[in-house]
């Protein structure tokens, strides 16, 4: 008796197929963490109003109708408050080619600054807002090191108290030139000039009071001017000093 063939819906569950085995880890979910959202601010009762002056008068320029002032304005500040937006975010992401163009540098010199001053150059895009903060606390930092005063081999080198002295010095010279600059000072050299031409005018005067009035008048002139000049001396020195 001829054996029949097993087809269709006749042949045994058993022997139809072979499951497939799962490969490991298949049936779990990936672990790998969505990047959380960041939270979007709430917009306060103010904000709520302007957004719904901004799209009336949006509305009613469609409808071809001229907008209320409030509408307007709101509308206009809405405007204003997307481009800042958007430029925002466009100085967050500058692609690094963008801001190797902008800044003259090569890739590899930006990597560089950004290993030796602590700049935040490195990756595929750099955040304008980090890098000019990150910049001026770095001018801010090495303010001394990079002043007018830059020619001044003294003024190089790590902070110390002998150093910190030093510039200390320099800047009560520095106000000590403008006050001369200004007139609020004179010179020592100046000042004993100027008062030996007084006391020359004095000398004068006493010889014409001697002359008219007689000796003792003069000797009365004379004898200031001695005692003026006296006093000049002791507060500025002889000429001969050095000042």
């Amino acid at each position: 008796m001829a054996r029949k063939k097993l087809v269709g819906s006749d042949v045994p569950s058993t022997t139809t197929r072979k499951k497939a085995k799962k490969k490991p880890g298949a049936s779990k979910k990936s672990s790998r963490k969505k990047p959380a959202k960041k939270p979007s601010k709430k917009a306060g009762p103010v904000q709520k109003i302007d957004a719904r002056l901004a799209r009336s008068a949006l509305e009613k320029q469609q409808r071809g109708e001229t907008p209320t002032v409030r509408e307007a304005e709101a509308l206009r500040r809405m405007r204003k408050q997307q481009d800042e937006d958007e430029r925002d975010a466009l100085y967050a992401s500058m692609p690094k080619g963008d801001y190797c163009r902008l800044s003259g540098r090569q890739p590899k010199v930006l990597n560089e600054q950004a290993d030796r001053y602590g700049l935040p150059l490195r990756g595929r895009t750099v955040d304008l807002g980090k890098v000019l903060t990150a910049v001026h606390d770095l001018l801010a930092k090495n303010r001394h090191r990079i002043s007018s005063d830059e020619e001044d081999e003294m003024l190089r080198g790590p902070d110390s108290d002998g150093l910190e002295r030093y510039r200390h010095a320099k800047a009560e010279m520095a106000e000590l030139d403008l006050a001369v600059r200004r007139g609020e000072t004179m010179e020592v050299g100046v000042a004993r000039l100027a008062l030996a031409s007084i006391f020359e005018t004095l000398r004068q005067a006493g010889e014409q009071l001697r002359r008219e009035f007689g000796p003792a008048a003069a000797a009365l002139i004379a004898e200031a001017v001695v005692d003026a000049a006296n006093q000049a001396r002791e507060t500025f020195g002889d000429d001969g000093e050095d000042e």
